[in-house]
């Protein structure tokens, strides 16, 4: 069972929950480059290795649309 990466959220995935997990985004182009800037300052833990962020998620609670 995995859970949401964002600080403070406590939301995990089960699936009767209705929720869905997305990976943090990654890439070359700069417009990727800044969605993930913009994922990883959800996060408060500066500590996180590459590996951490490869496996972490963000749940659709955190999602307009």
């Amino acid at each position: 069972m995995s859970g949401c990466c964002v600080y403070g959220c406590q939301n995990r995935f089960s699936s009767s929950s209705g929720l869905k997990l997305y990976r943090i985004p990654k890439g070359a182009h700069p417009f990727q480059q800044n969605r993930r800037r913009l994922w990883l300052q959800k996060r408060v833990d500066e500590n996180w290795t590459e590996n951490t962020i490869r496996n972490a998620r963000v749940c659709s609670a955190h999602f307009i649309s």
